[in-house]
């Protein structure tokens, strides 16, 4: 019998060690999510709305596309133009599935060609997201093809996600 009380009475005391770190640490468990990077890709086809002509211009371009690892989506970049035509401002993608990536872009536009055609590299720093994107990082290059006297454009993103 003292075998079966001192076994039992051990136990007891495990449990409520196991008890007190669980209210310790919060009761966390562990979700073995290794943060992964992994190739970020889209195309998207884009639609630019003039907010404020400049120096300096202000910019809405929402695109729709879809790419790696994002799939199906959509974006609502908020563009800043200087005198110098130099870039900054703030990239929101929205997954199918409503999860998001936030992203600061900077850039420079180039000559514009007689035609009104634009190429406009920028590179964009992921700094967060919701969802699976939730604590992101990464960065990718992006290229826009626009035109002066035509809303309608595009975009190529290429880089990597870690999340």
């Amino acid at each position: 019998m003292q075998v079966f009380t001192s076994t039992r009475l051990n136990a007891v005391r495990i449990m409520a060690f196991a008890m007190a770190i669980c209210i310790l640490t919060g009761c966390q468990k562990s979700n073995n999510h290794h943060p992964k990077t992994v190739p970020l890709k889209g195309q998207f086809t884009t639609v630019t709305t003039i907010l404020q002509t400049g120096p300096p211009e202000l910019d809405s371009i929402a695109g729709q596309g879809s790419g790696t690892p994002i799939g199906k989506s959509s974006f609502i970049a908020h563009a800043k133009f200087d005198e110098n035509y130099n870039l900054s401002g703030v990239i929101v993608t929205t997954a199918d599935n409503s999860d998001k990536i936030l992203a600061t872009i900077t850039g420079h536009a180039p000559d514009i060609e007689d035609a009104g055609n634009i190429t406009l590299h920028f590179d964009a720093i992921i700094s967060g997201g919701t969802g699976k994107y939730a604590g992101a990082t990464g960065k990718f290059l992006g290229t826009a093809h626009e035109n002066l006297y035509n809303a309608d454009g595009s975009a190529e993103w290429d880089g990597t996600i870690t999340y």
